[in-house]
């Protein structure tokens, strides 16, 4: 199962930032780097630029150690946590999840052991952290279709995030484990926590992550062949994911619509769904989407007996996914 299509999540929802924005962002970061006073204020500099670099994942683990070998040498322990955090994050991108697990790991106990001599000022901002650790956990765990496990850490992350009333996170945790009942069929419970991460979204005005949970709410109604529900929330998830310029959300929609259309025999509207979804993640340039997309038209020409396109497509398909 790819959390990506949520994602979810815990890598803590990375917000795509134009390279010439980001780029000013860090050369800022490290001018103020260059002048900080305080080890402190340099180890939580190196974690910054780190989680600035998400496209770069070399970049990212090299300034994160930079944060973690500083605030190890001096004892800080709190940018020790995020920076292992980071690292982990960098590693699943490479889909290094062994790495990526130990490093979470190591947050964890990071935090945890900052929870037991904790000022009560600090406490939320170690549990916010805390969470992020159970939550990448998780998303780790997922990955490798462990998915216990993945519940039992989206759930220890969930308890954190309502403890501390962090909402926005509660919905990404709640969008989380509905993902993982999905992966095992249980799709009433998958429905029930798509559902309450939704009432959160709409509660918090986050529409952006709402069409993507009302998708997801979409495609549990087509897994139960509730069509009429299935489109109405599909409908409704395209004019959110529009009015937001939602464009991966919007890629990712289409080919459940694709989907949608399959199930109701209608090819044409299929392959139109299909193409739409395939074109958004060729202009994105996300090969894995355009896989999905690709693999999902191949199947479409096979079941019209047209096998030359289903090759061609399929074979494509491949070449992406590799």
């Amino acid at each position: 199962m790819k959390l990506l299509k949520l994602l979810p999540v815990f890598l803590m929802v990375f917000v795509c930032v134009p390279a010439f924005a980001q780029n000013k962002i860090i050369d800022s970061l490290k001018h103020r780097l260059a002048t900080a006073a305080s080890d402190k204020e340099k180890a939580k500099l190196y974690n910054d630029i780190a989680i600035e670099y998400e496209e770069d994942p070399a970049l990212m683990i090299q300034y994160a150690k930079k944060a973690l070998a500083l605030a190890s040498q001096k004892h800080i322990m709190y940018p020790q946590g995020t920076a292992w955090v980071s690292i982990g994050n960098a590693n699943i991108i490479l889909s290094k999840y062994t790495e990526a697990l130990k490093s979470f790991t190591n947050a964890q106990i990071v935090y945890e052991e900052m929870l037991k001599t904790a000022d009560k000022k600090d406490v939320n901002d170690i549990k916010d952290g805390l969470g992020r650790a159970y939550g990448s956990i998780g998303v780790v765990c997922s990955e490798q279709n462990n998915y216990a496990k993945a519940l039992e850490y989206y759930f220890k992350a969930l308890k954190i995030y309502e403890d501390i009333k962090e909402e926005e996170i509660v919905a990404i945790a709640s969008n989380n484990i509905g993902a993982v009942y999905e992966a095992q069929k249980e799709y009433s419970k998958a429905l029930e926590y798509f559902t309450k991460a939704q009432w959160i979204q709409k509660k918090t005005g986050d529409f952006e992550s709402l069409g993507i949970t009302v998708t997801n709410i979409g495609k549990i109604y087509l897994f139960r062949n509730e069509f009429d529900k299935a489109f109405k929330a599909f409908s409704e998830a395209e004019k959110i994911l529009k009015e937001h310029n939602k464009q991966r959300g919007l890629a990712e929609l289409y080919n459940n619509i694709g989907d949608y259309y399959i199930k109701k025999d209608n090819y044409t509207e299929a392959e139109k769904n299909y193409s739409k979804a395939l074109a958004i993640f060729n202009q994105t340039g996300e090969k894995l989407g355009a896989s999905a997309s690709l693999g999902s038209l191949g199947s479409l020409y096979a079941l019209q007996n047209n096998n030359a396109l289903a090759i061609k497509n399929l074979q494509l398909s491949a070449a992406l996914a590799t």
